[in-house]
Protein backbone atom coordinates (compact mmCIF):
# COMPACT_ATOMS: atom_id res chain seq x y z
CA UNK A 1 0.00 0.00 0.00
CA UNK A 2 2.63 2.45 0.82
CA UNK A 3 4.72 1.61 -2.40
CA UNK A 4 1.17 2.70 -4.41
CA UNK A 5 0.50 5.68 -2.02
CA UNK A 6 4.58 6.82 -2.96
CA UNK A 7 3.91 6.12 -6.82
CA UNK A 8 0.36 8.19 -6.62
CA UNK A 9 2.49 11.32 -5.18
CA UNK A 10 5.60 10.77 -7.17
CA UNK A 11 3.84 10.39 -10.58
CA UNK A 12 3.26 14.25 -11.54
CA UNK A 13 6.94 15.01 -10.26
CA UNK A 14 7.89 12.13 -12.67
CA UNK A 15 6.03 13.06 -15.50
CA UNK A 16 6.68 16.83 -15.53
CA UNK A 17 10.77 15.75 -15.54
CA UNK A 18 10.04 14.86 -19.27
CA UNK A 19 8.38 17.94 -20.34
CA UNK A 20 11.54 20.63 -21.35
CA UNK A 21 10.90 23.14 -23.72
CA UNK A 22 13.95 26.29 -24.46
CA UNK A 23 15.62 28.89 -27.12
CA UNK A 24 19.25 28.83 -28.11
CA UNK A 25 20.76 31.74 -29.80
CA UNK A 26 23.29 31.22 -32.24
CA UNK A 27 25.47 33.91 -34.00
CA UNK A 28 27.24 32.75 -37.45
CA UNK A 29 30.10 34.66 -38.63
CA UNK A 30 32.14 34.33 -41.79
CA UNK A 31 36.00 35.53 -42.16
CA UNK A 32 36.22 37.37 -46.10
CA UNK A 33 39.66 38.34 -47.13
CA UNK A 34 39.40 42.17 -47.24
CA UNK A 35 42.78 42.69 -48.59
CA UNK A 36 41.40 43.65 -52.13
CA UNK A 37 39.99 47.09 -50.63
CA UNK A 38 43.46 48.94 -50.02
CA UNK A 39 43.32 49.41 -53.25
CA UNK A 40 43.38 53.21 -54.01
CA UNK A 41 40.09 52.52 -56.41
CA UNK A 42 37.85 51.55 -53.17
CA UNK A 43 39.54 54.49 -51.15
CA UNK A 44 36.75 56.44 -51.77
CA UNK A 45 33.92 53.51 -50.52
CA UNK A 46 36.18 51.57 -48.61
CA UNK A 47 33.48 52.40 -45.16
CA UNK A 48 30.58 51.69 -46.84
CA UNK A 49 32.09 48.45 -48.00
CA UNK A 50 33.19 47.48 -45.22
CA UNK A 51 29.80 48.15 -43.12
CA UNK A 52 27.97 45.84 -46.38
CA UNK A 53 30.81 42.96 -45.95
CA UNK A 54 30.04 43.13 -41.97
CA UNK A 55 26.12 43.61 -42.65
CA UNK A 56 25.71 40.12 -45.05
CA UNK A 57 28.72 37.62 -43.12
CA UNK A 58 26.68 38.28 -39.50
CA UNK A 59 23.81 36.33 -39.11
CA UNK A 60 22.17 35.79 -35.36
CA UNK A 61 19.99 32.51 -35.47
CA UNK A 62 17.14 31.37 -32.72
CA UNK A 63 16.63 27.52 -32.16
CA UNK A 64 13.39 26.98 -29.99
CA UNK A 65 12.88 23.56 -28.99
CA UNK A 66 10.55 21.05 -26.55
CA UNK A 67 10.14 17.38 -26.43
CA UNK A 68 8.63 16.71 -29.36
CA UNK A 69 9.38 19.54 -32.41
CA UNK A 70 11.66 22.09 -33.01
CA UNK A 71 11.90 25.16 -34.77
CA UNK A 72 15.30 26.77 -36.47
CA UNK A 73 15.56 30.49 -38.00
CA UNK A 74 17.39 33.31 -38.76
CA UNK A 75 16.60 36.99 -36.63
CA UNK A 76 15.25 39.03 -38.80
CA UNK A 77 16.93 42.30 -38.40
CA UNK A 78 15.44 45.68 -39.86
CA UNK A 79 17.04 47.17 -42.72
CA UNK A 80 18.25 51.07 -42.91
CA UNK A 81 17.04 53.34 -45.33
CA UNK A 82 19.29 53.48 -48.49
CA UNK A 83 21.06 50.03 -48.28
CA UNK A 84 19.77 49.03 -51.74
CA UNK A 85 19.57 45.77 -53.16
CA UNK A 86 21.56 43.40 -51.31
CA UNK A 87 23.41 41.03 -54.39
CA UNK A 88 26.17 40.18 -51.53
CA UNK A 89 23.81 38.31 -49.34
CA UNK A 90 23.22 36.07 -52.49
CA UNK A 91 26.34 35.46 -53.25
CA UNK A 92 28.51 35.52 -49.43
CA UNK A 93 25.55 34.19 -46.94
CA UNK A 94 24.36 30.48 -47.01
CA UNK A 95 20.22 30.94 -47.00
CA UNK A 96 18.85 28.99 -44.04
CA UNK A 97 15.58 30.09 -43.97
CA UNK A 98 13.56 28.28 -41.29
CA UNK A 99 13.68 24.59 -40.09
CA UNK A 100 10.83 23.01 -38.43
CA UNK A 101 11.58 19.40 -36.87
CA UNK A 102 8.62 16.98 -35.54
CA UNK A 103 10.21 14.10 -33.86
CA UNK A 104 6.91 12.48 -33.08
CA UNK A 105 6.11 12.60 -36.92
CA UNK A 106 9.48 12.12 -38.14
CA UNK A 107 9.22 14.84 -40.25
CA UNK A 108 11.39 17.54 -40.91
CA UNK A 109 10.54 20.84 -43.07
CA UNK A 110 12.92 23.79 -44.76
CA UNK A 111 11.09 26.72 -45.84
CA UNK A 112 13.82 29.02 -48.13
CA UNK A 113 13.86 31.37 -50.39
CA UNK A 114 16.20 31.94 -53.32
CA UNK A 115 15.75 34.36 -56.30
CA UNK A 116 12.53 35.95 -54.60
CA UNK A 117 10.65 32.67 -54.77
CA UNK A 118 9.62 30.50 -51.75
CA UNK A 119 10.21 26.33 -51.45
CA UNK A 120 9.20 24.19 -48.71
CA UNK A 121 11.69 21.08 -49.17
CA UNK A 122 9.66 18.24 -46.70
CA UNK A 123 11.98 15.30 -45.52
CA UNK A 124 11.23 12.27 -43.19
CA UNK A 125 14.12 12.06 -40.24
Amino acid sequence: MKKLLCLFLLYPILNQSQDFQGKAYYMSKISVDKSWLDNPRFASRKGYMNDMIKRNTEKDYVLEFNSIESTYKEVEKLETEGQGYNWMANYVGENIGKIYKNAQDKISINETEMMGKFFLVTEDL
